[in-house]
């Protein structure tokens, strides 16, 4: 027995550092999940930053692109002007097979321009639904990794950490105990409060009768002050009927 008891007693200073390991693997585990997430937040961030940069310099290389389509085109037009007026001469009014080839050259070519814009515009459209494919393929499997890693890191502190795990299966039931008391309470607390405004009622009605009755007896104690008056008014009539009468009664005594 005294075997026992020594052993117990060298175990048992070990379950504090053991509890105090699990709570700073627990930390540990914490802070790198929040180091984590705030650099994929950072990341996130300046792909967001990378994307609208190089959206912004392919519109700005699409309007210069199309700035400098337009002065070839202006410049062909004032070529084609130039070789017009150079061949046309100084007749008005008169034919000039040059002149109406040209003006035909150059008919043809801004419908020839025409059609390539068209089917640019054409090629643009699908580069552009072809890029947003590749967007949403591009973000499910960044998100599909980003599941997998997540699961993957899961897995790994689970494996490597049984007594964090159940430390925190242990705090999750603590958690639900605790909302359960809380429910417990807060529907006593809305029985009571419902219960004291039934005694609040009932002390009100109470109120309202006391005071009626109050009323009532004011009621009571006027029609007696009332009545009193009354009969002390009977009262000194009477006594001063049976003066007169005495007054009488000596009056005729003294004749008699």
């Amino acid at each position: 027995m005294n075997a026992t008891a020594s052993t117990a007693q060298q175990t048992c200073p070990m379950e504090a550092p053991r509890e105090e390991v699990a709570a700073q693997q627990e930390r540990t585990i914490v802070i790198s999940t929040l180091t984590i997430a705030e650099l994929r937040e950072e990341i996130r961030i300046s792909e967001d930053l990378r994307d609208k940069c190089l959206e912004e310099l392919k519109e700005a290389n699409e309007h210069h692109n199309r700035t400098v389509a337009a002065l070839k085109l202006r410049l062909q037009d004032l070529e084609i002007s130039r070789l017009i007026h150079m061949e046309g001469g100084v007749s008005e009014g008169v034919p000039n097979p040059k002149k109406e080839k040209y003006r035909n050259m150059k008919l043809h070519h801004r419908q020839s321009m025409a059609k390539k814009e068209v089917k640019i515009q054409n090629l643009k459209k699908k580069c552009q639904e072809m890029r947003e494919e590749m967007e949403e393929f591009r973000k499910g499997a960044e998100l599909h990794q980003r599941t997998q890693n997540l699961e993957d890191e899961a897995a790994w502190y689970q494996n490597e950490n049984p007594v964090l795990q159940q430390k925190i299966e242990s705090l999750k039931r603590q958690q639900k105990w605790n909302l359960d008391q809380t429910r417990q309470v807060m529907g006593n607390h809305s029985a009571l409060l419902g219960k004291k405004g039934f005694l609040e009622g009932k002390l009100a009605s109470q109120a309202q009768e006391l005071g009626n009755l109050a009323m009532e007896r004011s009621g009571l104690l006027g029609r007696i002050a009332y009545l009193e008056g009354k009969l002390a008014e009977a009262e000194q009539a009477k006594a001063r009927q049976a003066e007169v009468g005495l007054a009488g009664l000596v009056q005729a005594i003294r004749l008699a």
